[in-house]
């Protein structure tokens, strides 16, 4: 906590005047009395903090003013990897974290904000209903804030009312996580039973996200008790469970199509969306399909995470029987068109799938339409754009399989081939920086190119803003909360609760349903043995589920499952490429002996990998010198970055 707390500048509006000047408020005083009276002034200080749900110093970044969202924390996890070069790759499996002299991941102008509105509420002129809702919108800000910085550092410095300068809390110890945590429970259940259940109005905080977020805290501090061996983990499990119930009951459906979650310009009312972040589409855009469509998007999903998407029968790549060629690296005909045949819908919908066409212009007047034939080249196609013209390659039918496929399961989403923001085609997926054509852009290291926010076939313009929403609570993470959550209490799931949870989501995939009766040890050659098979499913389905959403962090650490991080990036099978001269490599990128793109190489061979002092984050430096109370997390004091 800084020694120095710059003042807080709250406007407020001129509501009248006095001519006796003795009666004037002084100008340099803080007039928290006048601008927290009714409910409409702490409606009106309560917007901007909302503005947590896309702060860059958040573990988990919901919003979509950022470009990358909720990739940039999964790409130090086992899920994601960062195309540019190892200095960018998992920075705790090859020791590339440096401890930070300063940071706004411990900071407490966030909480400072809310104490100050927390602290008027009393002295306002409020019924007392309204008294408790807003105080119960602080309490759940507050908590929000609080939970992030207790999951990085462990214990932290507790403060429920404002600071100022010279207060002697600000050279206070950090208070213990127990404590932390005991009081962030406190909070939200005192917001759930005293927040409206409307809110504020549409797309505010209201009973519903305050449950959501008491199934999501829950499970997660509950999980880390108890496989960090803390003690209380019940507690916490307990009542993830009781509010992931409540609102599964109400809110039993989600939408029907996963990429809807992540394309949608209107999010507010859609089945399973408990809060959103809004855009205005007439004031306010983000960049985000635009940055994947340019060469600065570095963000690829790993062999492994593309591995825990099932097939459609249900069953793992390994045992799957729908596709004619099963999962066999070493036959002649593996291929990326192989590994994604058959496969759960959220991996077309994650990864850009496969594809290679002709390309036969540099740009035309011949802009998409779905019934345009890319074989008659003067075809006219309708006025939305100006894209590079192309034709199907019919070296091989399976180049244009999942180009038929993605225009049957998403005809007014994403639509293959892709694009760069100046309308320039894609010619082959996977596309790799070195690519023989040289196209330097919408370019991969893995070759599995994520996607989740790219669209083009709705209008959409790369030269402008895009103003699709961002889910900030849905119901497709409660019901993997309440899967978990129910197992990690009893031992087990019922039928009943998979077949409400896990198998709802299945569905929007495409997936047959989980039978929780058949679940054994041979679902997966890769999977973790320690762990037992349902909750390895459980797991898995939540992998899935939230893919590259930013829980994966979360979910490694509480799990301290540390040892994930240090699994070998590895990428698609590239031995037809290979075998065809059609492929070329980016410095530092080689293939395995089975045709697997590898890439910075395994990390515990080169000396490095997870340690188990990286399941909190070092302190910063500066708060470390102004506050001799304050210490380091065992661990980083002897570190040193490679």
């Amino acid at each position: 906590m800084n020694k120095y707390i710059s003042i807080l500048f709250i406007v407020v509006f001129w509501v009248g005047c006095n001519d006796d000047f003795l009666e004037r408020t002084p100008k340099d005083k803080l007039i928290v009395d006048v601008a927290f009276e009714t409910s409409d002034n702490f409606a009106t200080y309560a917007w901007s903090l909302y503005r947590i749900f896309d702060d860059e110093n958040q573990i988990l970044r919901v919003g979509t003013n950022s470009t990358n969202g909720g990739y940039s924390r999964e790409r130090n996890t086992d899920n994601l990897a960062h195309n540019y070069n190892k200095n960018y790759s998992n920075k705790y499996a090859f020791h590339t974290i440096t401890i930070p002299t300063t940071t706004g991941q411990y900071s407490y102008d966030y909480i400072r904000k809310v104490n100050i509105m927390l602290a008027a509420i009393d002295n306002s002129s409020m019924s007392e209903t309204d008294k408790n809702h807003w105080r119960g919108v602080g309490l759940f800000f507050r908590s929000y804030r609080y939970f992030d910085m207790m999951f990085r550092y462990g214990d932290i410095q507790w403060v429920e009312t404002p600071l100022e300068t010279g207060d002697e809390r600000l050279f206070m110890p950090r208070t213990s996580r127990d404590e932390v945590a005991s009081n962030i429970l406190r909070d939200l259940l005192y917001a759930e039973e005293h927040v409206k259940a409307a809110g504020n109005g549409s797309n505010t905080i209201n009973k519903d996200v305050v449950q959501a977020f008491i199934s999501r805290f829950g499970l997660i501090e509950g999980t880390w008790r108890k496989y960090h061996e803390l003690g209380e983990a019940n507690k916490y499990l307990t009542e993830s469970k009781r509010t992931s119930e409540l609102l599964v009951a109400k809110y039993p459906d989600v939408m029907s199509n996963y990429y809807d979650l992540y394309i949608t310009d209107e999010l507010v009312g859609k089945p399973g969306i408990l809060l959103a972040y809004e855009y205005a589409t007439d004031q306010f855009t983000h960049q985000r399909a635009r940055y994947e469509a340019t060469s600065s998007h570095y963000y690829d999903l790993t062999k492994d995470a593309v591995d825990s998407y099932l097939c459609q029968d249900g069953q793992t790549i390994e045992n799957t029987n729908i596709s004619p060629e099963n999962y066999d690296p070493n036959s002649p005909d593996f291929s990326m068109y192989t590994e994604f045949r058959n496969r759960d819908y959220r991996l077309y919908f994650t990864v850009v799938p496969p594809y290679q066409i002709k390309k036969i212009g540099d740009r035309s007047e011949l802009p998409y339409h779905p019934d345009y034939d890319p074989s008659n080249p003067t075809a006219k196609r309708n006025p939305q754009g100006d894209f590079s013209t192309w034709l199907y390659d019919d070296f091989k039918p399976e180049y244009r399989e999942y180009i038929d496929l993605m225009a049957s399961i998403s005809p007014d989403g994403k639509r293959l081939p892709i694009s760069n923001w100046n309308d320039f085609v894609v010619y082959r997926i996977p596309h790799f920086r070195t690519d023989p054509q040289g196209q330097g852009y919408n370019v991969s290291m893995t070759g599995y190119y994520t996607w989740k926010y790219y669209t083009k076939e709705r209008g959409y313009d790369f030269a402008v803003g895009q103003t699709s929403d961002a889910p900030v609570f849905r119901m497709g993470e409660v019901m993997v909360n309440l899967a978990e959550a129910a197992y990690e209490l009893d031992g087990a799931i019922s039928q009943e609760l998979a077949d409400k949870t896990i198998n709802v989501l299945r569905a929007r995939g495409h997936v047959a349903p989980l039978e929780v009766g058949a679940i054994t040890s041979d679902n997966s050659e890769r999977r973790d043995y320690s762990v037992d098979d349902l909750l390895w499913e459980i797991r898995r389905e939540r992998r899935v589920e939230l893919m590259g959403d930013g829980f994966r962090n979360y979910d490694i650490r509480r799990w301290k499952k540390g040892e994930y991080m240090n699994r070998e990036i590895l990428g698609v099978n590239v031995k037809q490429l290979r075998e065809l001269q059609l492929m070329t490599y980016q410095k530092g990128i080689t293939e395995n002996n089975e045709g697997f793109v590898t890439t910075y190489g395994d990390p515990v061979e080169k000396g490095f990998g997870w340690e188990d002092f990286m399941y909190l984050e070092p302190m910063p430096l500066q708060e470390l010198l102004l506050n001799d109370a304050l210490i380091q997390n065992p661990g980083w004091e002897a570190y040193s970055p490679n």
